[in-house]
């Protein structure tokens, strides 16, 4: 049963069951899948345990502004465009995706992102403006995304993310989509085993 455009406020553990407070109603589950910034996981946790919330805190977030434009000043005067351009100019430090190399018959649509710009891309061009939450890739956050997996399913809450390790183990931490795929169907795959085991 998939439910979208509903707003969790609280995740609470009750013995064996999770619920979950959504629109201010109260639904159980057997198990909750927590695939948000570790922050916000923290925020959602009616209680975390001491060890939760010590390992959550060490990730370290921001919130960064992000254009999608078609404003091709943003893209490189002198070198050929690629995939995903990384800038540095009058502007400040920012990246422009663009998708033409792959879908050469799409108009021309660009993505900047960028941390403390000193300029925008022309509002004229501009045909959103998003803020994403991201994980930032320090010592400390990789650390605790190793660490995560030790409170891994503890009353029924599991997290998945890009800030959760779950590529090969001898490898760095990395915040990358693949790890944010392969740590949903890492937590998928460990509900479905204990729950075999329970039957």
């Amino acid at each position: 049963r998939i439910q979208t455009n509903r707003r969790v406020q609280q995740v609470e553990r009750r013995g064996a069951q999770v619920q979950v407070m959504v629109d201010g109603r109260g639904e159980t589950f057997d198990h909750v899948l927590l695939a948000v910034p570790p922050n916000i996981a923290l925020e959602l946790l009616a209680t975390a345990s001491a060890e939760e919330a010590a390992i959550l805190r060490r990730f370290e977030t921001i919130r960064t502004t992000v254009f999608v434009h078609s404003d091709s000043s943003w893209l490189p005067t002198d070198t050929q465009w690629s995939t995903i351009n990384l800038m540095h100019d009058e502007r400040g430090a920012f990246s422009t995706f663009w998708n033409g190399a792959v879908h050469l018959g799409k108009p021309p649509v660009f993505i900047t992102w960028g941390d403390g710009l000193a300029a925008v891309p022309d509002p004229a061009q501009t045909l959103s403006v998003e803020h994403w939450l991201r994980t930032l890739p320090t010592v400390n956050s990789a650390k605790a995304s190793r660490a995560i997996a030790a409170i891994q399913g503890n009353g029924g809450v599991w997290y998945c993310g890009a800030h959760v390790h779950a590529l090969d183990a001898t490898s760095v931490p990395s915040l990358w989509h693949e790890n944010a795929l392969q740590s949903g169907l890492r937590a998928a795959q460990d509900i479905l085993a204990q729950q075999s085991v329970a039957k």
